[in-house]
């Protein structure tokens, strides 16, 4: 006899089962636990549209999500499930594309690690994958420090001058990569402003030749640093400019007592970004599918 399947919305007890189901899922797709509480945490204070969990017998089974993009009326969801639990994700699925359309979204994407556990599932629900990104971890406890070019000067940005600068700067720089959208200023520091860990102390503006040449801005979501946004300027290129904005990050993270940092990083990127970063000693741990649900496949959705 089928188990009943009972969806509600998460609670603040939910935490501890939703994180060890998320472990559970890292274990059968990686054979190791890499999520953390406190990432688990990140993305339920997030989750401005809602979180829900499917449970059976009282156990939780899957977990959905969806939080509003700074951008259109694009949705970002997230899933997880414990490894086997078919008809709970099915309906933590059927709960995300039905509050897509209560809240009049165009489109909805979520990532699941490359040819994981969910991607049969997203398949039979109409999403389609669109994008893979390669994940890039560094422990900060005990690094090598690259060398410096000395043609290049990195301060702090901190101010909302310095913010102007550095978003200029990065605009410019990734202008073409994939899904870039052009904002203003004002956009993009209010965006930035609501993401979880968000600290202006953590964006760096580099300079050559008295030139603005590159910016990096970092994060702190949960217990890791995050590089979020990294770029310089083409003429600057090849000159240190990017290892020398991740080095005063990686210093700064490391003084807060931050055992790591990671980056997620697009593998065909025509700046060659995967060699920058591993030449500052960061490496990959695994590669991630974004998937969207848009089109008919939205729209044809009942409440």
């Amino acid at each position: 006899m089928a188990q009943a399947i009972i969806v509600r919305e998460v609670v603040a007890a939910d935490l501890t089962a939703i994180t060890s189901m998320f472990q559970r899922m890292d274990v059968a797709e990686l054979g190791a636990v890499i999520t953390e509480e406190s990432e688990v945490g990140v993305e339920l204070a997030e989750a401005d549209v809602g979180a829900w969990v499917a449970t059976t017998s009282e156990a939780v089974a899957a977990f959905g999500s969806l939080r509003r993009r700074p951008w259109g009326d694009e949705l970002r969801a997230h899933l997880s499930f414990a490894p086997g639990a078919d008809a709970a994700v099915s309906v933590i699925l059927d709960r995300i594309a039905e509050e897509g359309v209560r809240v009049g979204a165009t489109a909805i994407t979520l990532w699941q690690l490359a040819d994981g556990i969910a991607s049969v599932h997203l398949r039979e629900h109409g999403w389609e994958p669109v994008y893979t990104y390669a994940r890039l971890a560094l422990g900060l406890v005990g690094r090598q420090q690259p060398k410096i070019a000395p043609a290049v000067v990195v301060d702090a940005a901190s101010d909302v001058a310095g913010r102007k600068l550095v978003h200029e700067v990065i605009d410019d720089a990734v202008t073409g990569h994939w899904d870039h959208r052009h904002l203003s200023f004002e956009q993009f520091d209010e965006a930035q402003a609501a993401r979880e860990g968000h600290d202006p102390a953590l964006w760096y503006l580099a300079w050559v030749d008295d030139e603005p040449a590159g910016g990096v801005i970092a994060r702190t979501p949960g217990q890791s640093g995050l590089i979020a946004w990294l770029g310089t300027l083409e003429r600057f290129r090849g000159r240190g400019v990017a290892t020398a904005l991740l080095t005063a990050v990686f210093a700064e993270l490391d003084k807060r007592r931050m055992p790591r940092v990671y980056v997620d990083v697009d593998p065909a990127n025509a700046t060659n970004a995967m060699a920058v970063y591993e030449r500052v000693g960061m490496r990959q741990q695994f590669r991630m599918t974004q998937w969207r649900l848009a089109g008919g496949v939205l729209g044809d959705q009942e409440i």
